[in-house]
């Protein structure tokens, strides 16, 4: 089973999705490295898909993807400036800004459905607790 880090990365009332080569909607994010905590994961990764930086770690939900046998952390970053590039077109078609009270464009990648099951703007937990 496989553990990955999704980006939530909130701005005036929408979250960064991008569209994914496979056609699916999805946060920016992938795979965790070994001895990698969950927000230097997703730090990394935001800024490799995205060339966003992201500040301040919290992990805010975890989801067991069935479907996908594997995990998702789910961090939300802090991240006021600078709009997201496209670093990896191999990967992701486009970025955009996701309204939060409008409905997400189809289809949704397995572990961004799952998030969008919970109120995740009210979760957190210090990711340095948690490795």
């Amino acid at each position: 089973i496989g553990c990955g880090t999704g980006c939530v990365v909130l701005r005036d009332g929408k979250v960064l999705i991008g569209l994914r080569s496979g056609g699916e909607w999805s946060l920016p994010g992938g795979w965790l490295e070994p001895n990698e905590s969950f927000g230097e994961c997703a730090i990394r990764e935001l800024l490799e898909e995205t060339g966003l930086v992201g500040k301040e770690p919290k992990v805010i939900f975890v989801a067991n993807n069935v479907g996908l046998k594997s995990v998702s952390i789910f961090v939300q970053l802090q991240c006021e400036q600078g709009e997201p590039t496209l670093c990896e077109p191999d990967k992701c078609q486009m970025w955009k800004w996701q309204d939060l009270q409008q409905p997400f464009p189809e289809p949704l990648f397995e572990p961004l459905k799952n998030l969008l099951l919970t109120d995740f703007s009210s979760r957190s937990l210090r990711c340095s607790d948690i490795r």
